[in-house]
């Protein structure tokens, strides 16, 4: 389901009494077809989503004490494979080696002198809304021509 704010998804195996949280994301269609699957097979899997995202360490300990569930750094279920924002346009041959679903166009303030290049996000692309409502920091990606960090997703775009 696609939401307005970025949310954490608490994804709970109930037969061994563990629990993950995944994100800040904005879509989690792909983790509840891919429970659902699970479901399907056998896995006695769910998830449930918290907007609530300032800390996740907050949320684990609380879920944690409510549920009686241990917290797992590790991903339960095998992260879905989703195509739905990876760039499908041209990219220099600087950026054609890049991950597709990360690579975004930034105002390089490293040797590139203020152009406009390619670079690569720490994180899959969020979508252009989120770009520009997260805080400074958020996010980072790497100028691909020079190496410059940015940090300042809010003029970044595709």
């Amino acid at each position: 389901m696609k939401h307005n704010n970025n949310f954490l998804l608490f994804i709970i195996d109930d037969d061994k009494k563990l629990f993950s949280i995944i994100g800040p994301m904005a879509d989690d269609r792909y983790w509840t077809h891919k429970i659902h699957e699970l479901i399907q097979s056998g896995r006695n899997v769910r998830c449930m989503s918290s907007e609530n995202y300032d800390s996740i360490n907050i949320e684990a300990s609380k879920f944690s004490q409510i549920s009686g569930y241990t917290y797992s750094k590790e991903n339960i279920v095998e992260e879905p494979e989703s195509h739905s924002l990876s760039f499908e346009g041209y990219l220099p041959v600087y950026a054609s080696r890049a991950n597709r679903k990360r690579v975004i166009k930034l105002i390089c303030r490293g040797k590139c002198r203020s152009a406009t290049r390619w670079g690569e996000m720490n994180q899959d692309y969020p979508g252009q809304d989120i770009l520009k409502k997260t805080e400074f920091g958020v996010y980072q990606a790497q100028c691909l021509k020079c190496g410059y960090l940015a940090q300042d997703s809010y003029n970044w775009y595709r």
